[in-house]
């Protein structure tokens, strides 16, 4: 739970990684990230989303096909969402569904803003059965402050609460459990120029992760984890293209040591991905993933189909397996 609540804070803060917004479908283990983008903190909801102009819906729909399939096989829907922003670049309102093999469906979340914007309430059910209901409380600059997630009995599940600096940065966020007792939280250092150069991530037995992050020229950035003794854990690295064509991005593990794994991403000068290849420990492709994109005339990108290639498949370069197509209207 930790390692995983981490790791979105990070997304969040440097690297936003959406993926499936309905939960964990039954049936699907797939490794393809849906989306992935680089973003500053405190940027609004449509521009941190990566779409460029005044929006007011999207509809985003994707469909992948099953596992292990040969030959025609069918394509079948996984996900859909649709998105609803208002004039000040905030969230209106968000439902979104994720679908099992068979197309019933498996997921739903909903996200409706109200109070004028200060309360959100999140909703997720699986298959029609309300799993929590969460409220997110903002300032009166348009921070969350603190969220409170509730069981379907109306019982405290967990809460959080948050801290930020006079500029408006968020440098704390303690995660409470429902006896009220510390589960765990973080704390985030900043430069001078506002950006992030330190994340700590501690439970109530203290310190159990610490991530530097080191800046180079342009958006060059290098990031090093370590555990609680020290020890490093981690390193990754975006390193800018050529004649601002785009990012490449470096990952390797090692923990442990004996299990060391290279992550290689590629994106273009959007910030959109375009290829991500993972290599074992010995060095050999285990899968390779290549995006392609069409775009609509304000430069947002409307289809999106992504390729698969895995270790052991007998292909030599990715082939289709999943298609996402958008539906864009602007004010």
């Amino acid at each position: 739970m930790k390692r995983l609540c981490v790791g979105i804070c990070i997304a969040v803060l440097l690297v936003a990684g959406c993926g499936s917004k309905g939960g964990k479908k039954a049936g699907h283990s797939s490794i393809i990230p849906v989306y992935d983008r680089h973003i500053s903190v405190g940027k609004p909801h449509r521009e941190a989303a990566g779409f460029v102009g005044p929006v007011h819906t999207v509809r985003e729909e994707t469909n992948r096909l099953p596992k292990h399939s040969k030959g025609l096989a069918k394509w079948r829907r996984s996900d859909l969402s649709i998105t609803t922003y208002s004039r000040d670049d905030d969230i209106l309102k968000d439902v979104s569904f994720s679908y099992c093999p068979d197309g019933s469906e498996y997921g739903k979340r909903v996200v409706s803003r109200e109070a004028f914007g200060l309360v959100k309430t999140y909703r997720t059910y699986t298959r029609g059965s309300l799993n929590y209901r969460a409220v997110t409380k903002y300032n009166l600059k348009g921070k969350p402050v603190g969220l409170y997630c509730y069981t379907p009995n109306k019982k405290l599940k967990y809460r959080w609460e948050s801290k930020y600096n006079r500029q408006g940065d968020l440098i704390q966020r303690d995660i409470y459990k429902q006896d009220k007792s510390l589960d765990y939280g973080f704390k985030i250092k900043y430069s001078s120029d506002g950006r992030v150069i330190e994340l700590t991530c501690y439970d109530s037995a203290g310190m159990f992760s610490r991530e530097v992050y080191i800046y180079g020229k342009g958006n060059a950035r290098e990031s090093r984890k370590y555990n609680s003794k020290g020890k490093l854990e981690s390193y990754s690295a975006y390193t800018p293209l050529p004649k601002g064509n785009g990012y490449d991005y470096k990952s390797e593990s090692y923990k442990p040591a004996s299990s060391k794994a290279k992550l290689l991403r590629r994106y273009d000068a959007k910030w959109n991905l375009l290829s991500e290849t993972l290599f074992n420990p010995s060095g050999n492709v285990d899968y390779k993933l290549s995006y392609s994109y069409k775009y609509d005339s304000r430069g947002n990108w409307i289809r999106k189909t992504t390729s698969l290639m895995r270790a052991g498949d007998g292909n030599t370069k990715p082939k289709p397996v999943e298609v996402t197509r958008r539906r864009i209207t602007y004010y």
